[in-house]
């Protein structure tokens, strides 16, 4: 049976992360957005709010794990163009099985896999774009202690520094790549806009074995850009699309 359609559709419910352009220091407009403890599900609800009102971004997500000095478990991008305000979206990366992209118009879902002889599948169903796009910063802020440490500017936003380490027992790998793997340390920042949204969030794990030995790294970013400024256009395999999965 191919596995193909099932992969997309963990793709494309699940965003998993790159860094586009590094920030320089920059005066804060007032202080930080927060105070500590954050409450998660206030940034977290204010990152939607931020997201809601601008009606369209990109997400750019990358992962990358290094065991014993290399990528040898690989390197994964997802470029998602979400516009809320139309209901439209496109998925974009590339996989095991080649490059793959994901189209959402209101209440359709067109899928591309493969660039030669490539295979579609069109699913009707009801998808909320806004909910498909948005990794979980509610999770994130509520498992970590985060500390202010200051402003930069990103993406020509100035933006507030928040930053919590988890050492030995709290340490755990953000996502499950092996049952023979653990982590001795977990560094996270979020870099937060003054109305709340979260334009990067940065994780970085020491992957370690069952015996404590270092083994290497697993290392996320999601970067939110071009926020309220992104057009989702029809992908130029819309009709391709439509014409191998009808008749």
């Amino acid at each position: 049976m191919d596995d193909r359609p099932r992969y997309i559709a963990l793709l494309a419910a699940v965003l998993v992360v790159a860094v586009t352009t590094a920030g320089c220091v920059g005066m804060p407009a007032s202080g930080p957005p927060y105070d500590t403890p954050i409450d998660a599900q206030t940034i977290a609800s204010d990152h939607q709010a931020a997201l809601d009102e601008a009606g369209s971004y990109t997400i750019t997500a990358n992962t990358s794990v290094s065991l014993g000095g290399a990528n040898s478990a690989g390197e994964s991008t997802v470029v998602a163009r979400i516009d809320e305000t139309n209901q439209r979206a496109n998925f974009s990366t590339t996989t095991a099985f080649g490059p793959i992209s994901v189209y959402v118009d209101d209440d359709t879902l067109y899928q591309r896999i493969g660039d030669t002889d490539a295979q579609y599948q069109v699913q009707q169903r009801s998808v909320n774009v806004s909910s498909i796009g948005s990794p979980d910063v509610a999770g994130t802020v509520s498992n970590y202690s985060f500390v202010a440490n200051g402003s930069t500017t990103l993406n020509g936003d100035t933006v507030w520094r928040y930053e919590a380490n988890a050492t030995g027992e709290n340490a755990s790998l953000p996502q499950n790549i092996g049952q023979t793997f653990g982590a001795s340390t977990v560094d996270v920042t979020l870099y937060v806009r003054q109305d709340g949204l979260v334009v990067r969030q940065v994780t970085n794990t020491t992957i370690v074995d069952d015996s404590d030995q270092q083994l290497g790294s697993w290392r996320s970013t999601i970067t939110y850009s071009e926020v309220g400024s992104t057009t989702v256009e029809e992908p130029d395999w819309l009709s391709e699309a439509r014409n191998a999965t009808t008749g």
